[in-house]
């Protein structure tokens, strides 16, 4: 996939909800597709307002479809901004979410992805994923989280997390692994200006070619064991990486170091 023109001539929508593969409809802002693999429902170029109500949610869904272009915004600290629930084959492409309680929701997603998305000023996580395994976070920016992190992932395992910033979430992480979330890989990511770069409290995961700069911790791992932090630089954190009663830990071809302040 190509990005579309970025938020190129968006309209208005209603808040959408979409239940079951049914209700796949133009109503519910289906704009094409059949749902199958090569031809995915779209659902596209929506502006939507989660001032009343979550942006857009799609629950119990197997079929193949693309939320692109789109802006979803100013839920505040009650609404979502888009919400994944026992979903399928879903894909968040190229959106905007703004002042959303949540900016993205996954719970119980499977083999879904969210790429090329910024997400900025949410209250409580910019991305959550929970209970959620093979899906793919990429190419995002995360900012301004409010309360706690930027991405916050829980009892989640075998997800893949690249190529991502998650910066200025300065009450939580960048990136936060836990609850028996295993299996993860976090590749090319960068975290800056959080209270954590990147933090733990689960097991066998891999933090692989990462920067954390400017944070109070780059990583911390708390309770987490087996998991790999290779390849990666740590430029003016308070706390290079962390560790707290973790056991069997690698860190491998890493760099840590101070910047000087200027005269």
């Amino acid at each position: 996939l190509s990005p579309s023109p970025v938020h190129a001539a968006l309209t208005p929508h209603a808040p959408i909800y979409i239940n079951g593969n049914d209700n796949f409809t133009l109503t519910n802002g289906v704009t094409s597709g059949s749902g199958t693999e090569n031809d995915p429902y779209i659902i596209e170029n929506w502006d939507i307002s989660a001032k009343n109500k979550a942006g857009i949610v799609i629950a119990g869904t197997t079929a193949h479809f693309i939320i692109r272009n789109s802006r979803v915004h100013d839920g505040g600290s009650k609404y979502f901004g888009i919400q994944f629930v026992g979903v399928e084959n879903g894909k968040i492409f190229n959106v905007f979410s703004e002042n959303n309680s949540l900016g993205i929701d996954l719970w119980g997603a499977y083999e879904s992805s969210i790429e090329s998305c910024t997400i900025k000023n949410s209250y409580i996580f910019g991305i959550q994923v929970t209970d959620s395994s093979k899906n793919s976070i990429a190419n995002c920016v995360i900012s301004n989280t409010y309360c706690y992190d930027g991405i916050f992932i829980q009892s989640s395992s075998n997800n893949v997390i690249e190529n991502c910033t998650s910066e200025n979430n300065k009450n939580g992480s960048g990136i936060f692994l836990w609850a028996n979330s295993s299996n993860n890989i976090i590749r090319n990511c960068v975290a800056e200006n959080n209270n954590y770069g990147i933090g733990g409290y689960s097991d066998n995961n891999l933090i692989l070619s990462c920067i954390a700069e400017n944070n109070n911790y780059s990583i911390h791992l708390s309770q987490s064991f087996n998991t790999k932090i290779k390849n990666s630089a740590f430029t003016n954190n308070e706390y290079g990486i962390y560790l707290e009663n973790s056991d069997n830990n690698i860190i491998e071809n890493c760099a840590s170091k101070t910047v000087p302040e200027k005269a």
